[in-house]
């Protein structure tokens, strides 16, 4: 079986909407992942999905900058959420799909100073990222998984709109 997955860093579903609906149209995944969807569980779109053709969701909704979702043409199952840093954020949600585990995480930016002593943003980026490696370590190698979405890192030139300003920014620094 063949599954189109695709993910999305949205900057909020509900101003969006009218985009995520082309291109569910235009590309047809099976599968899609979206990041900062900027409202509550409740507050999410769920008939205009529904209407796209993606009936099955799983949300983790949250005001500002955070929250996640995964929308599905295929039914979703129940699968562990990866306990990464809660502090209260809605930065990840989990589905099974097609024997498949999916984990759809939106990590944190990291501020704009890449020293964990000096920018308590950068200390809980890179304590998010530890705890994941932990987490993924001790999964069992044999069931299939998918970890996509945000992860707030963008390694070479062309991964940005402007490598030399995005330079100072932690995540398109060397760290």
């Amino acid at each position: 079986m063949t599954l189109r997955l695709a993910t999305w860093n949205i900057n909020s579903v509900r101003l969006r909407i009218d985009q995520v609906a082309r291109f569910v149209a235009e590309r047809a995944p099976d599968v899609l992942m979206l990041q900062e969807i900027k409202c509550t569980t409740d507050q999410f779109p769920r008939a205009a999905f529904e209407e796209m053709g993606l009936p099955y969701l799983r949300v983790a909704g949250q005001k500002g900058w955070h929250g996640v979702a995964i929308a599905s043409r295929l039914p979703l199952e129940d699968s562990d959420t990866f306990q990464v840093c809660k502090l209260g954020h809605a930065r990840c949600v989990s589905a099974r799909v097609a024997g498949i585990d999916v984990q759809n995480f939106y990590i944190p930016a990291g501020g704009d100073v890449p020293d964990r002593a000096l920018n308590p943003k950068f200390d809980h980026k890179m304590d998010f990222y530890e705890q994941l490696t932990e987490i993924v370590a001790r999964q069992d190698k044999a069931r299939p998984l998918v970890m996509a979405g945000d992860f707030n890192i963008a390694p070479g030139e062309g991964d940005v709109w402007n490598h030399r300003y995005m330079s100072k920014i932690v995540s398109h620094t060397p760290i």
